[in-house]
């Protein structure tokens, strides 16, 4: 699959066309960037994503030689310039240590979940590693090319990691959510890189008096859990049915309705932003 889909993508605040793309993207092991999803014209949730950016870059230490205005100014250009259609950008920019920084902005390949994922949830399963860094979204194609191979292998959507200790702390591409006795656990946000997504499904819960405490999950205490979902900028909120061989209620009440609340909050956003 093409990292960079549709026609034109953005260097440095300048439009090319997708045939230069390769000239510029060497795939480099590890690089900061930030994904966000367009829908009806419009960068959802973009201000929450441009802070997680400048947070990357501040705890990579990283000095970024641009600012939001530019990024907004670009991500503008981006949408005008490719045919309409919802869809995913991501904002790629090499580490120094790489040589000249760069600045790409481009349509990346998405597979949003079908009506039955949403309905019935997604396998997942469960893989022992940690993230160098957890609040930083830096790519580490190491571990993304792992993960990507057991889903391919194990056929299952999603890979949660296990650290050290023997605790889940997120997926591959998502954060993780468990249900126990109608409180919604996670776990804690020093351990995970703090998704967009998850951060607005907190604040749905405490503003629908929904129980959420953020706290260690142990692989042992798994089988005490009646429910989990993944949540990610391309998943949005999405039920799990089964961890390895440990069967969840992808129907549980709480899910359906969180994902209503969310996809209300979406639209509020779009609208409140036209």
């Amino acid at each position: 699959m093409d990292e960079c889909t549709r026609r034109y993508f953005i260097l440095n605040n300048e439009l090319k066309d997708i045939s230069e793309f390769s000239d510029y993207f060497g795939n480099p092991e590890k690089y900061i960037y930030e994904v966000f999803r367009v829908q009806e014209a419009m960068p959802v949730f973009i201000e929450d994503h441009l802070d997680r950016l400048w947070y990357t870059a501040l705890i990579s230490g990283v000095v970024l030689p641009f600012s939001r205005k530019d990024i907004l100014k670009e991500i503008h250009m981006l949408v005008k310039a490719n045919p309409s259609g919802d869809g995913n950008i991501k904002i790629f920019i090499t580490l120094p240590n790489h040589g000249e920084m760069l600045r790409l902005l481009y349509y990346t390949p998405h597979q949003y979940p079908t009506k039955e994922q949403f309905s019935k949830g997604v396998a997942a399963r469960l893989f022992n590693a940690e993230r160098e860094k957890p609040n930083a979204k830096i790519m580490d194609v190491a571990l993304r090319s792992a993960t990507d191979q057991i889903k391919t292998e194990r056929n299952v959507y999603e890979v949660l990691l296990v650290n050290g200790q023997e605790f889940i702390t997120e997926g591959s591409r998502s954060n993780v959510f468990f249900i126990q006795n109608q409180k919604i656990v996670t776990p804690p946000v020093h351990t995970v890189l703090e998704g967009v997504t998850r951060k607005n499904i907190i604040q749905l819960c405490k503003e629908n008096d929904i129980e959420l405490i953020e706290e260690p999950v142990h692989i042992t205490e798994l089988n005490k859990m009646d429910a989990a979902f993944i949540s990610g900028t391309s998943r949005r909120v999405l039920p799990v049915c089964c961890i390895d061989d440990l069967n969840f209620n992808s129907q549980h009440p709480l899910i359906p309705m969180l994902q209503r609340l969310f996809e209300d909050r979406v639209m509020q956003y779009i609208n409140r932003k036209k």
